[in-house]
Order: C-alpha cells, then structure tokens, then sequence
C-alpha cells in the first residue's frame, strides 16, 4: 500500500457513532486510479489492529458449534 499513498494518512476524527459502529473520518491522498486498492488495504490493517486490541465488532452475533445428532437418548 506504502508506495500508492503519496502524502501522510490525515485522521479528522469520528464521523458517526451508532449501533453499528463507528466510522471514522479518514483521508489519504493516493496515486491515480490507486485508491480501491488503498481503501482495501486501509480497512484490512484497521480491522487487524482493532482484533489484535480485542475491540469487539458490533452487530456480530456469537457462533454457535455446528448442529449434529443428539447424544442424548
């Protein structure tokens, strides 16, 4: 991602705060037609550094152990 972004990330803080989640305001300057690549980038490094800090997601329910035969009688 480094070599498409040509000026520093600039965070202008938190956009909106509701039930399914926060978006934060974030803008990068990128090289032409760059800026899916980035934006991807972006949002899996984001989404690593929230998991890697145990920031839960909202919105995501807890997984259930697969259903399979009862072993009770």
């Amino acid at each position: 991602m480094a070599p498409h972004v040509m000026e520093p990330v600039e965070v202008l803080g938190v956009d909106r705060v509701g039930p399914e989640g926060v978006t934060l305001r974030v803008t990068v300057k990128v090289a032409p037609g760059r800026q899916w690549l980035v934006q991807r980038a972006l949002n899996a490094a984001l989404t690593d550094a929230f998991d890697d800090a145990r920031v839960p997601r909202p919105g995501l329910l807890p997984t259930l152990p697969p259903a399979g035969p009862s072993l009770t009688k």
